[in-house]
């Protein structure tokens, strides 16, 4: 059984760009665990407000996150081996207004049509 669930919020170790350092960095997991493969699909989310993104979310005052404010980063998206994944520092299931704004940026940002 997958100890991973829906909007997770995973410390996962991410690369620097010489790839020999790494530093733990909370990402969201935007999809159930992919059955039979053992990965997830992640958003990253950065305490950085240099620039903003298109679908960007702020996630204000959230007790588990290191940072008060973060930048949940829905157009940085990525699949990865669960087995690389650190611990699970929180669940945004109980969030129900970035519940709604996550669907609807990830509808947009994909352009998921509703019949």
């Amino acid at each position: 059984m997958n100890q991973y669930k829906k909007l997770d919020i995973v410390l996962i170790p991410f690369p620097f760009t010489d790839i020999k350092n790494q530093k733990l960095r909370p990402a969201l997991l935007i999809s159930i665990p992919l059955e039979g493969v053992n990965h997830g699909i992640f958003a990253m989310i950065t305490s950085s407000k240099k620039q903003t993104w298109q679908f960007d979310i702020e996630l204000e005052n959230i007790d588990f996150l290191s940072q008060s404010n973060c930048i949940l980063r829905l157009g940085k998206v990525f699949t990865l081996d669960l087995r690389l994944a650190k611990k699970v520092i929180g669940n945004l299931q109980g969030f129900d207004n970035y519940k709604k704004q996550i669907k609807t940026n990830l509808t947009k940002l994909f352009e998921i049509e509703r019949d």
